[in-house]
């Protein structure tokens, strides 16, 4: 929401009298006690005027939201508390109130400290023992003001994110979709999509799982796949959550959608080759790869399933000598990587950079007595060993 400039009033709207009724006016006010009491028991915060804008009275909610106390806010004008009032406006004000009840403004108003705040205010007509005036309500809109900057800064997040975003009702209709979705889905606004069920738009199967959101109150996350009449399937990344309102109410659900077929495609594509090779591995005595196709880990794993015997030699960016394991049917008896040797020299080479690799089954092989666990033992071990490195890297503290 655009801010209003702090040297301007903003003039919002006139509310109308009934056909044939003039403003309407209060009694004049004067120092008793029902007068007194009807001001402070009033919720804004009331300052009454001359038409000049000179103010004569006010109540106890006005000094304290103003700041001043109450002798000197009644030796002021109405000017010096809300900027941007002048004499013209007041001349304007007083026209519109011939043909109407109340005025609204809004504008910022002046604490006795310099501090200021918006307002929003609303003049009537009065009647002051000195003639026609004012009746200016004040109420501080600082909690509107940012709860609508709030709303502002999220609904600009929600329109420029990359990612698709919808809001779901409760049955389960989309209720709100930003233009990423609309891209995704290949529609022209978020009307062609709205009011429609998820059902319809994602397929019971893939509905059924973003459901699990408002089923059990818990966010969820997964892959999903679309199936779009007409075009490829689209894979995605997808993220659900619940909505709750300001009285932490649910009343739907927040779903984002991330694109990620080329990365599956991509994904596929290297399944494949690998698949290709440990065919061809599984046909052939000697073989070789790279590694940045398939993974050392993966291909330890094959070479236990398959009970081969031979030489693994792995060579790693920059080494002097390849790290090498030697396997009797499918199982790791001999391992050396640089200084190491046994069991710590098979972790040492799994978090070897490695590039390549071959596979020759008539090398002269060794056996080291020490090694004692299983290929997928020392396998799953080193892989945890990995996992901790890299717990241990992401939490390392800065500096």
């Amino acid at each position: 929401m655009r801010m209003n400039p702090p040297s301007k009033v903003i003039l919002k709207q006139t509310i109308m009298a009934a056909p044939g009724a003039g403003p309407v006016s209060m009694p004049a006010p004067s120092a008793t006690p029902y007068t007194l009491n009807l001001l402070e028991s009033l919720y804004d915060a009331v300052v009454l005027t001359t038409l000049a804008g000179g103010v004569r009275q006010c109540n106890h909610r006005a000094v304290d939201l103003l700041g001043y106390p109450h002798a000197e806010l009644c030796g002021l004008t109405v000017g010096h508390l809300v900027t941007g009032i002048t004499p013209e406006l007041l001349r304007t004000i007083e026209q519109q109130l011939n043909v109407g009840r109340f005025t609204v403004l809004e504008g910022r108003c002046t604490r006795k400290n310099g501090s200021m705040f918006p307002a929003e205010m609303a003049v009537s007509s009065v009647q002051l023992a000195e003639g026609p005036g004012f009746c200016f309500s004040l109420r501080n809109i600082s909690p509107r003001r940012e709860m609508q900057n709030r709303l502002q800064l999220a609904q600009n997040a929600l329109q420029s994110s990359a990612s698709a975003l919808v809001m779901v009702g409760l049955d389960f209709k989309l209720q709100s979709a930003n233009p990423a979705f609309c891209r995704m889905w290949a529609v022209p606004n978020p009307e062609a999509v709205l009011g429609k069920s998820m059902d319809e738009l994602f397929g019971a199967d893939n509905a059924a799982q973003l459901r699990a959101c408002l089923e059990h109150k818990t966010p969820w996350i997964g892959e999903l796949t679309f199936v779009r009449p007409g075009t490829a399937a689209l894979h995605v990344q997808g993220t659900a959550a619940p909505n709750l309102d300001h009285q932490n109410v649910l009343v739907g659900m927040v779903l984002s959608f991330i694109d990620i077929t080329q990365r599956k495609l991509a994904e596929e594509k290297i399944q494949r080759e690998v698949e290709a090779q440990l065919h061809r591995a599984s046909e052939q005595k000697d073989f070789a790869g790279q590694l940045n196709i398939i993974a050392l880990p993966e291909l330890i794993q094959f070479i236990d399933a398959s009970g081969k015997t031979g030489r693994l030699e792995v060579v790693a960016a920059g080494a002097v000598a390849p790290a090498a394991l030697d396997f009797v049917d499918g199982r790791i008896v001999f391992a050396v990587c640089g200084d190491l040797r046994g069991e710590a020299a098979v972790y040492a080479t799994l978090r070897l950079a490695g590039q390549s690799f071959t596979f020759h089954q008539d090398a002269d092989l060794h056996k080291d007595t020490s090694i004692t666990k299983t290929t997928m033992g020392m396998l799953l071990e080193g892989l945890r060993h990995l996992d901790e490195a890299a717990r241990t890297t992401t939490t390392a503290p800065i500096g």
